[in-house]
């Protein structure tokens, strides 16, 4: 699906695109470490399906390294996904701006009603002035599991880090996940 230009939504497609789009994913995300991966798979799936992996999904680090929110989040700092929402969601009219908003739907959607007790009080850390950005919203999502997960979820890092040891590395990754 291409994403070139900005919805019409009087269009009844459009219209389609976005309860496609909003829908909740298959499960509930309730905080638990083994649903990190199923909702990074899910949320990637959702984005390739409504064309969101084009627009709103590859965020510039604050070396200004290209990073993919769902596979990198834990490379993106809080400061550079609002420097980059400034520039291209806030006070916009423009498809990313859309995809924006549908996409943190979804996420609201597909989050239990803990994880969104957890992130109430972190409104500010998810909106940029008044406009909710998915990409923080997400971010804080996965936040709320603990620090372990973190780890796991940026292997390819700690790989790097222990300069490609395989028994470092798989020693690290036992301690984790016990």
């Amino acid at each position: 699906m291409q994403n070139t230009g900005f919805l019409d939504w009087s269009k009844s497609e459009n219209v389609k695109l976005y309860s496609k789009a909003i829908k909740k994913l298959d499960f509930k995300f309730e905080e638990k470490l083994d649903q990190v991966i199923l909702l990074a798979q899910a949320v990637q799936n959702r984005t390739e399906l409504c064309g969101f992996n084009r627009s709103i999904l590859t965020i510039p680090d604050k070396e200004g390294v290209d990073r993919n929110l769902i596979t990198e989040y834990g490379l993106l700092s809080y400061t550079a996904i609002e420097d980059w929402a400034t520039t291209n969601i806030v006070n916009q009219e423009t498809r990313a701006a859309q995809d924006n908003m549908m996409l943190y739907q979804c996420l609201f959607g597909s989050v239990s009603e803990d994880v969104k007790k957890k992130l109430i009080p972190k409104t500010n850390t998810r909106k940029v002035g008044n406009t909710t950005i998915a990409a923080l919203y997400y971010k804080g999502i996965i936040s709320t599991v603990e620090v372990e997960t973190t780890k796991l979820i940026n292997l390819t890092g700690k790989m790097k880090e222990l300069n490609y040891d395989i028994d470092s590395f798989h020693g690290y990754v036992e301690q984790q996940v016990t």
